[in-house]
């Protein structure tokens, strides 16, 4: 799916960018998940324009934790991690794809 159909349902302050693509997302009213492919260029630039900062992975870690959408155990071995508000995501430089999830429950 394309990142503006996938915006029309995404919470606002975490909607995707125009040039993320092949997106699957999950949106219900205590959370919000989305997995997706973005250039690491345009991932960074997403990041910053929320001012969100993510952390360069340092040694293997989870790509993506999910509560809603199916488990997904790959790891990330080059990339990034960052915090947000009530959540947190990844991205896989090697594959090119970001993940996150946010939630509404303390």
């Amino acid at each position: 799916m394309s990142a503006s159909i996938a915006n029309r349902k995404i919470w606002e302050g975490y909607r995707l960018p125009d040039s993320a693509s092949d997106v699957t997302y999950h949106v219900d009213f205590g959370g919000c998940e989305a997995e997706f492919a973005i250039a690491e260029t345009d991932f960074l630039e997403w990041c910053e324009l929320r001012g969100w900062q993510p952390v360069r992975v340092d040694r293997a870690t989870p790509y993506f934790q999910p509560v809603l959408l199916p488990d997904d155990e790959r790891l990330v071995e080059e990339g990034y991690t960052f915090s947000i508000p009530d959540g947190q995501g990844a991205f896989d430089s090697k594959r090119s794809r970001a993940a996150f999830w946010v939630s509404s429950f303390p």
